[in-house]
């Protein structure tokens, strides 16, 4: 495409803007289609691979799975439906066709929303359920069961979808912004405070271990139990870790939009975020089959 050649996208609810191929630009634009074209495919295998694993094993389904399952759902259509509409809308773009690109601009702005929204509302939802495990012990199997956790899984799929598909008829793409930050501001916040309390209580635990002398073999199972839900949490907590940092970027898009409107910087910037984020797609899978 010519240097100095550019397109005005008009599509729906979202923002009208300049966009000037440089070479530059061009690079950055080709490089984002690429890497989602790579990783649509590997969160596709990684992620039905584990979903697989799971259902092919009895052992594995609990309430925790359940939702690892969920989590494991929404990257698996990040890698089906996000990326490859991107992938298409950025090519319909390049190659001038305003429609073809509308559409698939469309496509990924709604399955994207929809699939961050329920990967932040299940880690959460993680966080709370390993929590429970720990502050209920025994209790936790009567209270927390398969199909309860369906439940809330499918809340969080029909709220998510709902949302992304109610925007479009706002006729406003601000929403995108204002709707996104809280949920995901008031996710973490729990999330980090269920770890916060994992982990004081493991190692409150520790200590009673340490200082009791009674039944050596009871000490030792008991050990080895808290070891292996300790290296369970500290496997979620990487998984959070990974989704905060792959997050960053699209955050600081956000926060510069609200700040200095829509342009073809940002524009750019939303494109670059939203490339790092669905690489979190291939490596939540990662992380949850170490565990």
């Amino acid at each position: 495409m010519n240097k100095s050649e550019s397109s005005t996208t008009y599509c729906l609810f979202l923002d009208v803007v300049d966009i000037t191929h440089d070479g530059f630009t061009l690079a950055i634009e080709i490089s984002t289609l690429a890497v989602n074209s790579l990783f649509s495919i590997t969160a596709v295998i990684a992620n039905a691979f584990i979903a697989h694993v799971i259902y092919r094993t009895p052992s594995l389904q609990t309430p925790s799975s359940v939702l690892l399952c969920c989590l494991a759902l929404s990257d698996f259509v990040t890698g089906l439906m996000t990326q490859p509409s991107f992938v298409a809308y950025k090519i319909s773009e390049l190659t001038g066709n305003a429609t073809s690109a509308c559409i698939g601009r469309v496509i990924h702005w709604v399955a994207g929303f929809t699939c961050t929204g329920v990967s932040v509302m299940t880690i959460a939802s993680i966080a709370i359920d390993k929590f429970l495990a720990l502050h209920l012990h025994l209790r936790y199997e009567q209270i927390v069961t398969n199909f309860q956790l369906a439940k809330v899984i499918l809340f969080i799929w029909l709220c998510c979808a709902f949302i992304g598909i109610y925007v479009i008829f706002i006729h406003s793409d601000k929403y995108w912004t204002f709707i996104p930050l809280p949920m995901l501001l008031v996710s973490l916040f729990v999330t980090a405070v269920c770890y916060f309390q994992i982990f004081r209580i493991v190692r409150c635990h520790q200590r009673q271990i340490r200082a009791t002398e009674r039944r050596v073999s009871q000490q030792k199972t008991s050990t080895i139990d808290l070891k292996n839900y300790k290296k369970s949490a500290l496997t979620m907590a990487y998984v959070v870790i990974l989704f905060i940092c792959s997050n960053v970027p699209f955050l600081i898009a956000m926060v510069v939009r609200v700040v200095m409107g829509y342009n073809s910087n940002v524009k750019l910037a939303y494109e670059i975020g939203g490339t790092v984020m669905y690489i979190n797609s291939t490596l939540n899978p990662v992380c949850i089959s170490c565990e």
